[in-house]
């Protein structure tokens, strides 16, 4: 529909970069499983699995970007860089640890199943000149 329309340019690029050799390669993933996905929120959040509090908001954390995600890492990386760029996720320096609000994200934050829409919304968040960049 129109949303490919609009990704016109993008698909055209992906597909000249493809004709050049070794300019690209295709890397094929599995889906992440609830404890790939707990394992990078415990690395990523610098989680101590000695601390239960940490231990249980990661897993619930791991929990929640699985079933929003299904395991697909694309969706994982965009979900768990969205949570930080829109502050559901912060650094706090007093204590030196991350925190979230893990039902402020179940309700406030949304994810789309179609990549489509997700990469539009990605790019429209994107300085206007860089998007012209994008569609040139």
């Amino acid at each position: 529909g129109s949303e490919m329309h609009e990704l016109q340019p993008l698909w055209n690029i992906l597909k000249q970069a493809e004709r050049v050799e070794n300019l690209t390669k295709r890397i094929i993933l599995n889906q992440l499983t609830e404890k790939d996905i707990f394992s990078l929120v415990v690395d990523l959040f610098h989680i101590s699995l000695k601390n239960e509090a940490q231990y249980q908001q990661g897993k619930e954390l791991a929990q929640l970007v699985y079933q929003k995600t299904h395991g697909n890492s694309f969706f994982v990386k965009q979900f768990l860089t969205t949570l930080y760029r829109e502050r559901f996720v912060d650094f706090q320096y007093d204590t030196r640890e991350w925190r979230w609000d893990i039902e402020q994200i179940k309700h406030e934050m949304t994810v789309t199943d179609n990549i489509v829409e997700l990469l539009i919304n990605n790019i429209r968040k994107l300085s206007a000149n860089l998007q012209r960049v994008l569609f040139l």
